[in-house]
């Protein structure tokens, strides 16, 4: 804490960006866009809107995405692509961040089979509204979902960048109760969540297509909704489901039981539990102290995303940390590169949708050169015109 005090101490303290509160309105019904283009085969997505990072059901949503979309043994794959034959690829997208989120189912077929391949699609959807998954299925999700979590715990940078993150996002020991949170994920919570946002009206689908290159086309928009419809079972005709909630918690997350499942290990030889502090200006300082590595990683995050910039200024916040490292007061572009290799300094800047910041990893020896260099970048960049529009056009 004292080092980084001692480093960090100067930073001004600045007003915190406010960013807008209206939220999209609840989707209230089935929705097309069609665009065509100079391709061979039919490119589709399926989207929902999903809660925010931090709400209750997040655990559920991210077993369930696995469940339906992500790996070769998965519902998607296994029946769409397998056994039908009418996808030559499908895979599955899901994020969130402060605000709420959105799922992404997205595939290839033959303009011919685009329908079936929709229909055969949301058929897997609806079968998690309309069955329980089994207790293996549920199992062999339940581990990939940790698995994924905590491997980017291996290294010193995800150590520091995942609290970091979820510190950004409203509480850092999210990170701490999330595996465990993903371990009392039970078959009826999968049904449930897929009941609350996997409903076929609330469901948009883009289509690319075969044909003269052409904007947006909704015109078959009801055509379409109406042929779904009538080929599907659609379990979201029936009662919305009870006990959703609505809003992430407030203040601290607490633990749910864990099972028979994977934890984390923060009691092995040399590590440390995570320690916080919060200074006068209110900049939150989270540590983890861990002798086994001489390394130190740190993840400066920001809550300065695209979510905050101005309409007419989108992708602001990209061409800030990027530049930022171009040169400082006393330090040119190439003078500041060559210093952070000389000494094997990572230092590598981000910008997302909720945050942006720095990511900075050094040996323990250069901690102190690496805060000093840090603490230059932010107080005395000198962002020089070239660059800044060599940037400027690469975004």
């Amino acid at each position: 804490f004292a080092t980084v005090e001692e480093k960090l101490g100067s930073l001004p303290d600045l007003p915190r960006p406010v960013a807008p509160t209206e939220l999209e309105p609840s989707q209230d019904g089935f929705r097309y866009v069609a665009l065509r283009g100079a391709v061979e085969k039919a490119y589709f997505k399926i989207g929902y809107h999903v809660p925010e990072e931090r709400h209750p059901d997040t655990p559920a949503m991210h077993v369930l995405g696995h469940l339906l979309g992500l790996g070769r043994s998965s519902r998607l794959y296994q029946n769409v692509v397998e056994r039908a034959g009418l996808a030559s690829a499908i895979g599955l997208m899901e994020e969130s961040g402060l605000d709420p989120g959105v799922l992404v189912v997205d595939g290839v077929t033959e303009p011919a089979d685009l329908e079936k391949t929709l229909i055969a699609v949301y058929d897997e959807i609806d079968r998690f509204q309309r069955e329980p998954v089994s207790r293996a299925d549920l199992e062999k999700s339940l581990n990939n979902v940790q698995v994924e979590f905590m491997s980017a715990l291996e290294s010193v940078q995800g150590q520091a960048a995942i609290p970091g993150r979820f510190e950004a996002l409203g509480d850092y020991q999210w990170a701490e109760t999330y595996p465990d949170r993903v371990a009392a994920v039970t078959p009826a919570d999968v049904m449930r969540v897929a009941r609350a946002y996997l409903g076929f009206e609330q469901s948009t689908v883009l289509t690319y297509l075969p044909g003269d290159t052409s904007g947006p086309d909704r015109s078959q928009e009801g055509a379409l909704g109406d042929r779904l419809r009538a080929a599907l079972p659609l379990a979201d005709r029936l009662d919305p489901p009870e006990g959703t909630p609505t809003s992430a918690p407030d203040g601290p997350v607490a633990s749910a039981q864990a099972g028979s499942h994977l934890r984390l290990d923060r009691d092995g030889p040399g590590a440390g539990e995570l320690q916080s502090s919060t200074d006068p200006r209110g900049t939150t300082y989270i540590f983890r102290p861990n002798a086994k590595v001489p390394m130190v990683a740190l993840a400066a995050y920001a809550r300065a995303g695209i979510r905050f910039e101005p309409a007419d200024r989108q992708g602001l916040g990209t061409l800030t940390t990027r530049t930022l490292i171009k040169g400082t007061a006393t330090r040119s572009n190439d003078e500041l590169a060559e210093e952070l290799e000389r000494y094997a300094i990572t230092l590598v800047p981000f910008s997302d949708r909720d945050t942006m910041g720095f990511y900075v990893e050094a040996t323990s020896r250069e901690l102190p050169r690496a805060l000093d260099l840090f603490a230059q970048i932010l107080l005395e960049p000198s962002f020089p015109e070239a660059e800044v529009e060599r940037e400027r056009t690469i975004q």
